[in-house]
């Protein structure tokens, strides 16, 4: 499940003109496939890969330096494999004083922002068993 919420900045209502500062993704996660400690090569814990719900946070501007790495752009109506990270505490509280959010939340982001949103194919009545990304294999 997906929501997303236009955020403006502190003291500005978001609304359908230009005063939209970025948007928030509410994602329902189904699956935790790997945590970064994860990759340490201990053991998995079970209960650190219990489904949830996460913030995802697109600030809109200032616009990507990198013209090469495109913001994140999700649809409510897909499934993605999503490689997140948590930007730092500096990073939260900049984002919580500039930006009409919530300070006792945590905010993600994708992994070099575009490239961490992996689109999964949805089975249909006619093929119920469509090839799914190759890093799903791994």
């Amino acid at each position: 499940m997906l929501k997303d919420s236009p955020i403006g900045q502190r003291g500005k209502q978001p609304s359908i003109d230009d005063n939209v500062a970025g948007i928030l993704h509410s994602i329902n996660i189904d699956e935790v496939l790997c945590r970064q400690e994860d990759l340490a090569g201990g053991p998995v814990k079970s209960s650190t890969l219990t489904p949830q719900t996460i913030n995802l946070f697109v600030p809109l501007n200032p616009a990507v330096e990198d013209r090469h790495l495109r913001k994140e752009r999700l649809s409510a109506r897909r499934r993605y494999l999503l490689f997140l990270v948590m930007p730092d505490q500096a990073q939260q509280k900049l984002w919580t004083d500039s930006f009409m959010l919530d300070p006792q939340m945590a905010y993600y982001r994708a992994e070099e922002l575009s490239r961490g949103v992996v689109p999964l194919l949805d089975p249909t009545a006619d093929n119920s068993s469509l090839p799914q990304p190759h890093v799903l294999e791994r």
